[in-house]
């Protein structure tokens, strides 16, 4: 700085002043954005990893479901089946008594 007073900076040590605040403001700013991309960054990652396990557990509940769908289809024609036969049965001991 100049060498003015003190207590009358010149109109230049009030610029230099400014231009040093603005400088060291431009500076906290560049560590906050920094550090935001950081965690942008870090976020993104455990949303990717949030999509692949949820792309896992809907294929494991898909997978399940139709499993599922196929042994209640089974159960449902075992059943229809035996619930015939159970039917036929009385006719069939009817008959042959005959």
């Amino acid at each position: 700085m100049t060498d003015t007073p003190e207590y009358f900076p010149s109109r230049l040590d009030r610029l230099e002043l400014g231009v040093l605040g603005l400088a060291e403001r431009q500076s906290n700013t560049q560590v906050q954005l920094d550090n935001l991309a950081l965690r942008q960054a870090n976020s993104q990652i455990q949303l990717d990893e949030l999509k692949r396990e949820m792309r896992e557990l809907t294929s494991n509940v898909d997978r399940v479901l139709s499993r599922s769908a196929i042994l209640d289809d089974v159960l449902s024609s075992q059943m229809l089946q035996s619930s015939h036969g159970l039917r036929g049965l009385p006719h069939a001991l009817h008959a042959s008594s005959q």
